[in-house]
This record gives C-alpha cells, structure tokens and sequence, in this order.
C-alpha cells in the first residue's frame, strides 16, 4: 500500500499517541490557550480528528465538536478539518542547505544572517535578517553598508522601493543634538 507524506504524518501522530498511552476521552482535552507557534498547534490537528466526534478548525488552531459538515455548535470555521488526511504537513526546512533549494520551497524561507532554511513562522520568531521568501536568491548577503560618497536610490523595476531610512544614533551631531540631512529632487 503506498502512502502519501502527509498520510504518513498524520499517522505517525496518531501512532505516537496510542503509543505514549495518551487517550484523549473528548474534543476538549486537545483545546488550550494557543501558546505555541503556528506548527506546535497544527500538530495538534491528527490527534484531535483521531478521537470520535470531533474536528480541527484551521483558523483558530482549536479541536472542536462536530461533524464533516463542521463544529457541532454552529460557530463558523472557514477552514474544518474532519479526515486526518486534511492535517498540514510541518515542512521539513532544515533538510535545505542553500538558499535556492530553500526558497523554492512554499513554506520555508532562507535566513541569510544564519545562513539556514526555516519554516516562514521561524523566520518571524528568531532574530534573522537577510530573509529570502522567493527565489532568485542573492548572490551574498551584507549585514552592513557603508557609502563614501554619492548614494542614488532608485525603485526597482520589478519589486519597488527606492526608499531611503535613517536610524541610530547621532554621531558628532549639532551642538543641539540634532543632524542635517538635504536630499535634493534628482
């Protein structure tokens, strides 16, 4: 019989928990606070639809009472889960050990400043600068630029921007304690 990856997930979770014992008696005993990233309570989704009568609302990350058609009081759930099978799959990013591999990949992103692939929610959570969603990657990362000179913005034509930012602290500032900064228009 040949099983899809996310087949094999849901029922590896569902194999975890008749191993470890745990029992889960109703919906109930799989809602909590969610305290945990988007992955830690999306795992949460097989063992929920592994016990009778219930089914995992997506939007809220909650197991629930219900039915196919959806939770058993009614309140809404765009997204209701009611087979295993309908469980995500927690990206394996950190088979990825370049940028190209990684950012091609829909839920992972590239984290340059540790030079890592992670999931798009580790990326939010860790201190990483230097992110790459989407492929073409950058041929090098600098964490610093510095300009001796002249500098010109312009937007890209693909992507925007043109921007320009300042922030830190002021060095060798007015006697005031403010800087000047002119920008003229072209």
């Amino acid at each position: 019989m040949k099983t899809s990856s996310a087949s094999a997930a849901v029922l590896t979770l569902v194999s975890a928990f008749a191993v470890t014992g745990v029992k889960a008696a109703s919906c109930s005993d799989f809602v909590s606070v969610v305290e945990g990233d988007y992955w830690t309570e999306v795992g949460k989704c097989g063992g929920c639809l592994a016990t009778a009568g219930c089914g995992y609302c997506l939007s809220t990350l909650t197991c629930l009472d219900g039915t196919a058609d959806g939770p058993g009081d009614g309140s809404p759930c765009p997204n209701w889960l009611s087979e295993p099978s309908g469980c995500p799959v927690i990206p394996r990013c950190n088979v990825f050990n370049n940028c190209g591999d990684c950012a091609s990949s829909s839920d992972c992103a590239w984290c340059a400043s540790q030079n890592l692939c992670m999931t798009i929610s580790e990326v939010y959570s860790n201190d990483c600068t230097g992110t790459v969603f989407d492929a073409p990657c950058p041929v090098t990362y600098v964490t610093e630029n510095t300009v001796v000179g002249n500098l010109v913005v312009v937007a890209d034509s693909q992507f925007g921007g043109g921007e320009v930012s300042f922030e830190g602290p002021c060095v060798d500032c007015n006697a005031d304690g403010s800087f000047g900064l002119t920008l003229d228009a072209t």
